[in-house]
C-alpha cells in the first residue's frame, strides 16, 4: 500500500471516529433535560399567540419561577434575565427581595423549561411570554425589571402592556442602538448572522456531549442576539411614563456607562446609580441593587415615585434633544485605551476586516480617527511581530505543523528567501500591499534570523504607509458604506463582506498599479479572470454533467460511458493505468514512445536502479521522462536530465508507480479520435497545437521582466515566477531562448490552439491504424510529438505520449479565439457520441461499472494498476 492510501485510510478512520463521537454526543444530548426548580411551574402558549406572522395550531411550553413567600396582597416583582446565565442571574438579588414582594422569573426561549425551537425570540415575543404569564397567574400590575437583554424585554413589556406596569428597572441595561456594539442595526446583524452560524455548526455538528449547551455563548444566546432588533427602543423609552431606575457598572465592558447615561437622559424620571464593578452588578454587588430594588418599589407602591410629567423640567428638556456622541464625548474618551486594544486584537484575527471596520466606526463619531488608526497600528505591529518570532524562536519545524503548516508551503519559504537576497527591506513594505505574502515572508525572516529591530524598523515603515490609507478610505466611504449595508439589510452580512472586499481591493490594487511590475501582475490577473480557458472546471463543467446525467437516464444507466472503451478500467474515466494503456499499443510498433512501469513498492535504490536499466535497456541519453502510472492535468511529469533529478523526483512522488518514458524532441499535439463498434474506419474530431511558451532576450531585461512583458506569458506570470525562481535575475542575450514551459499541459502554461487544418486523410489513416492495435478502444485523445506540423499532416513521425479515455477534451477549445459556448457546444457533442458508442457496446455484451464501484474509483484515487485489481467494464 502507497504513501498516499496509508494516509486515505487513517484520514477516513478519523473520520469514522469523528462521527461515532458526534452520534454519540448528539443522543445523549437528546436524552438530557432540564432539571426542573422548586417554587416553579410550565404553562402552555399557543406560538400564534406570542410570535407574529405564525400560522396557528402550534403549542409550546413556557417554564417559570414564582416566589410567594412575601404573601398574596406583597407586590409583584417581573425579574427578566439575560440571554447569557438565564434565570440564574437573579438567584442572589432574589434572597433580599424574597420577604418583601412577590418574584415571577420566567423562563425566556431558549432557557430553563421554555422551548428552545420558536420560531421568532425577539425581545417583543419573550414580553408577551411574560405577559402570557401574568394572565395565567391573575397579576394586574407588576414592577418590572430587566437585566443586561432582559432591559430590551421590559421596554418592550411596557410597550405592549403600559397598564399593568407600575415602574421600570434597567439592571446594567441595553437599550439604545447608537452605543449597542458597532452602534447600527445592519451592521450588528451582520456580525450576529456570522455569530449564528458558527455557533450552529459547532454546537451541532461537533461531538461536546452536551457541554456546549451548558456555556453562556451557546446556540440559545446566538439565536437571541440574531432576533434582537433595537431600532424602536429609543422611541420605547421616551414614551415610558412610570417611574425608572437605573443601575450600572462603571466599568462594564459589556454594556458601556454611556448606556446607562443615555437611558437616564431620555427617562427624565430616571434614578441613575452606578457601582464600582463591571457588568454583573446583579451577582457581584447583589445586596446593593436588592437594597436598591426594594426602596424605589416601595416609593413607587406609596405613589411618591416620579413620573415623567412629574419629572425636572430642564431634564424633561435634555430628553428631547437627538442624539448625538458629543454628549458622551468625555465619557467615550475614557475609553479610548480600551477601543484602542479591542481594535488591536481584531487585527490578529484579520488586519484588513478590522481596519475597514475602525473607520467605519470613526465615520459614525464613536471613537476619532486617531483611536482607529493606532489601534490597527499596534495590532499590525504585535501581530507581525509575533509572525517573525515564531520563525525565529521555532525554526522550520513550526511550519511543518498546523495552523502554519496550512498557511505556509515549503516553496513559499523558499521564494521569501529569494525576495529577501534581491530586495531586502522593500519586500516587508510590499508585503503589505501583495495578498498572501505577509505570514510566509515574516516567518521567513525570523528562520533567516534577520535582525529584529531591522525588520521592525522597515515593517513600521510599512504599516505606515498602509493603514492610514485602508482606515482613512474606510472612513471616508463610511457613510455611504452604511447607506448601501441598511438598503439591503437582509443581506446585510454579504453586502457589509462584499463592500469590505472592495474597499481593500482598491487599496491594494491602487498601490499594485503604481508600478510597472504591479500594473503588468493585475492585467494578468484581469485576463485569467476574464478568458474562461483559465476558469477552475468546476465553474465550467455544470451544463456538460447535466447534460451526462439526462443521457445515462436516457439510456436507463447512470454509468453507461464507462462502456465506451472496454479496454479502459471504467471507460478511462480516472486514473487509468498510462502503462497499461500503452502496453494495449505495442502492436503499433514505433508509433509509441518507449516505456516501462517503475513499481512503487520497492525502495528508492531499486526505484532508481529500473530507471537506469530501461535506459541502458533501450540505449536511451538524457533527458527521460518519468510520470506517476497514474495522474491526472501533468501532475508530477517530470523531465529530468540526470540521475541526481531522477531520484529526487521519485523520492517526491513517493511510493506510487511510476512511468519511466523516452523523452521526445518536436512539437506536440492533441489528437482525439472515435470509431464506432464494428466500423472500419474512424475519424479525427479534434487537433490541438500544444504551443510551448519561450521567451526571447534582448541583452537588457532580466528573465523575470520578459515574463512580465510578455502578453501570454503574463496571463501564468505567478507560475512561472515560481517555476523559474533560481533563473529570474538571469539577463538573456540578445535572441536567447529560454522555454518557460517543458510539457504541453494547459494548467502548466502551454498554449493551446485549434489546428483543424492538419485532420486530413493522411493522418486520420494512421491514426486509425494505431487506435485499431488496442483491442476495446473506441473513444479518447492521443498526446503526442512529431517533427513539424508539415509532418503531423503527413501521418509521419508520431510518437504516441499517451492515451486518455472517455473524460479526456478535445482539447481545441482552449484555444483563444474561441469562447465558452463554443466549448459547451463541442464537449456536449463529445458526450453525446460517447453514450452512443456505449450504448453500442453494451449491446455487444459490454457490461458498465456499477455506480458505487466508479464512485470508489473516482474519489478513491488510489492505486488502480493491473496488479492491483484493475475494474473495467467487462464482457459479459
Amino acid at each position: 500500500m502507497g504513501r498516499d492510501e496509508r494516509g486515505g485510510m487513517t484520514r477516513f478512520r478519523l473520520l469514522g471516529v469523528f462521527f461515532l463521537l458526534l452520534a454519540a454526543s448528539t443522543i445523549i444530548r437528546s436524552l438530557s433535560e432540564n432539571q426542573p426548580r422548586e417554587k416553579g411551574g410550565v404553562i402552555t402558549i399557543a406560538e400564534s399567540e406570542v410570535v407574529e406572522g405564525v400560522s396557528e395550531g402550534r403549542i409550546f411550553k413556557a417554564g417559570y419561577t414564582f416566589h410567594q413567600e412575601a404573601g398574596e396582597n406583597a407586590p409583584v416583582l417581573l425579574l427578566l434575565h439575560d440571554s447569557t446565565k438565564g434565570p440564574k442571574v437573579w438567584d442572589e438579588v432574589v434572597e433580599g427581595l424574597r420577604d418583601s414582594f412577590r418574584i415571577l422569573i420566567p423562563d425566556l426561549p431558549g432557557y430553563g423549561e421554555t422551548s428552545r425551537d420558536i420560531a421568532n425570540v425577539s425581545n417583543r415575543t419573550s414580553a408577551r411570554i411574560g405577559l402570557a404569564l401574568m394572565e395565567e397567574l391573575n397579576l394586574e400590575n407588576v414592577h418590572v425589571a430587566g437585566f443586561s437583554s432582559g432591559a430590551l424585554v421590559a421596554v418592550d413589556l411596557l410597550e405592549i402592556a403600559p397598564e399593568r406596569c407600575r415602574s421600570l428597572m434597567l439592571i446594567g441595561g441595553m437599550g439604545v442602538e447608537e452605543l449597542e456594539m458597532l452602534g447600527e442595526y445592519s451592521l450588528n446583524h451582520a456580525v450576529h448572522t456570522v455569530q449564528y452560524a458558527v455557533t450552529w455548526i459547532v454546537q451541532n455538528l461537533t461531538p461536546h456531549f452536551g457541554w456546549f449547551d451548558r456555556t453562556i455563548m451557546n446556540l440559545s444566546f446566538a439565536k437571541s442576539a440574531l432576533h434582537r432588533d433595537q431600532r424602536a427602543h429609543r422611541k420605547m423609552l421616551e414614551k415610558v411614563e412610570q417611574p425608572a431606575l437605573i443601575l450600572h457598572g462603571d466599568s462594564d465592558l459589556v454594556v458601556p456607562i454611556v448606556v446607562a447615561k443615555e437611558h437616564a437622559r431620555i427617562l427624565p424620571q430616571a434614578e441613575l446609580v452606578w457601582f464600582d464593578g463591571g457588568h454583573w452588578i446583579a451577582s457581584n454587588h447583589s445586596s446593593e441593587v436588592a437594597e436598591k430594588m426594594d426602596a424605589f418599589i416601595r416609593t413607587a407602591e406609596s405613589g411618591a415615585g416620579i413620573s415623567r410629567s412629574t419629572a425636572q423640567i430642564e431634564r424633561v428638556a435634555s430628553s428631547q434633544q437627538p442624539f448625538s456622541f458629543d454628549f458622551y464625548r468625555e465619557d467615550l474618551r475614557k475609553w479610548t485605551f480600551v477601543f484602542i486594544i479591542l481594535i488591536a486584537l481584531s487585527t490578529l484575527v484579520s488586519e484588513d476586516i478590522a481596519c475597514v471596520m475602525a473607520g467605519v466606526l470613526a465615520a459614525q463619531g464613536f471613537f476619532s480617527f486617531g483611536t482607529a488608526l493606532t489601534g490597527c497600528f499596534l495590532g499590525i505591529l504585535v501581530g507581525d511581530a509575533g509572525l517573525y518570532l515564531i520563525g525565529r524562536w521555532f525554526g522550520a519545524p513550526a511550519i511543518s505543523k498546523p495552523p502554519l503548516k496550512w498557511l505556509i508551503k515549503p516553496r513559499q519559504v523558499k521564494v521569501s528567501a529569494r525576495f529577501f537576497d534581491r530586495y531586502g527591506p522593500l519586500i516587508i513594505i510590499a508585503t503589505r500591499w501583495l495578498p498572501g505574502l505577509r505570514v510566509p515572508v515574516y516567518v521567513t525572516a525570523g528562520l533567516l534570523k534577520r535582525g529584529f529591530l531591522w525588520f521592525m524598523g522597515w515593517m513600521v515603515i510599512g504599516a505606515a504607509l498602509w493603514t492610514p490609507v485602508l482606515v482613512g478610505l474606510s472612513m471616508l466611504l463610511g457613510e455611504q458604506i452604511l447607506v448601501w449595508v441598511r438598503k439591503f439589510e437582509n443581506y446585510a452580512v454579504f453586502v457589509l463582506f462584499g463592500v469590505m472586499l472592495a474597499v481593500i481591493l482598491t487599496a491594494k490594487i491602487f498601490m499594485a498599479v503604481s508600478t510597472w511590475k504591479g500594473r503588468r501582475l493585475t492585467l494578468g490577473w484581469w485576463r485569467r479572470l476574464t478568458r474562461w480557458e483559465f476558469w477552475p472546471p468546476w465553474f465550467v463543467y455544470p451544463p456538460v454533467v447535466l447534460l451526462a446525467l439526462w443521457k445515462g437516464l436516457k439510456h436507463r444507466s447512470l454509468t453507461l460511458f464507462t462502456a465506451v472503451n472496454p479496454a479502459m478500467p471504467a471507460g478511462g474515466v480516472i486514473y487509468e493505468s498510462k502503462s497499461q494503456i500503452l502496453e494495449g499499443l505495442k502492436d503499433a510498433g514505433d508509433a509509441v514512445a518507449r516505456h516501462a512501469l517503475v513499481a512503487g513498492d520497492g525502495d528508492l535504490d531499486e526505484r532508481c536502479d529500473a530507471v537506469e536499466e530501461f535506459m541502458d535497456r533501450e540505449s536511451l541519453d538524457w533527458p527521460i521522462v518519468v510520470k506517476p502510472d497514474q495522474g491526472e492535468r501533468g501532475a508530477g511529469v517530470g523531465i529530468l536530465s540526470s540521475s541526481e533529478h531522477v531520484r529526487a523526483h521519485l523520492e517526491a512522488l513517493g511510493s506510487v508507480d511510476s512511468v519511466v518514458q523516452q523523452y521526445v524532441p518536436g512539437e506536440e499535439f492533441g489528437v482525439f479520435y472515435v470509431r464506432r463498434p464494428g466500423e472500419e474506419t474512424g475519424k479525427i474530431i479534434s487537433v490541438t497545437e500544444k504551443k510551448l511558451i519561450s521567451i526571447f532576450g534582448d541583452g537588457r531585461r532580466t528573465i523575470e521582466e520578459l515574463i512580465l512583458a510578455d502578453d501570454r506569458a503574463v496571463c501564468m506570470a505567478h507560475y512561472f515566477l515560481e517555476k523559474h525562481e533560481e533563473d529570474l535575475d538571469r539577463v538573456l542575450n540578445e535572441g536567447e531562448e529560454f522555454a518557460l514551459t517543458d510539457l504541453g499541459t494547459h494548467c502548466r502554461g502551454a498554449m493551446f490552439l485549434d489546428a483543424a487544418d492538419l485532420m486530413t486523410p493522411e493522418l486520420a489513416a494512421e491514426m486509425n491504424r494505431i487506435s485499431k492495435c488496442y483491442d476495446g478502444f473506441y473513444f479518447g485523445r492521443y498526446d503526442l510529438r512529431v517533427p513539424s506540423k508539415e509532418a503531423l499532416s503527413r501521418g509521419e513521425g508520431i510518437k504516441v505520449l499517451e492515451l486518455n479515455g472517455v473524460t479526456s477534451e478535445a482539447t481545441h477549445i482552449y484555444d483563444p479565439k474561441h469562447g465558452l459556448w463554443n466549448a459547451w457546444k463541442v464537449l456536449v457533442a463529445q458526450w453525446a457520441t460517447a453514450f452512443e458508442i456505449a450504448a453500442e457496446n453494451r449491446d455487444l455484451g459490454v457490461k458498465p461499472v456499477a455506480l458505487w464501484p466508479l464512485l470508489r474509483l473516482v474519489f478513491g484515487g488510489g492505486q488502480r494498476s493491473e496488479r492491483a485489481g484493475g475494474g473495467g467494464p467487462q464482457p459479459v
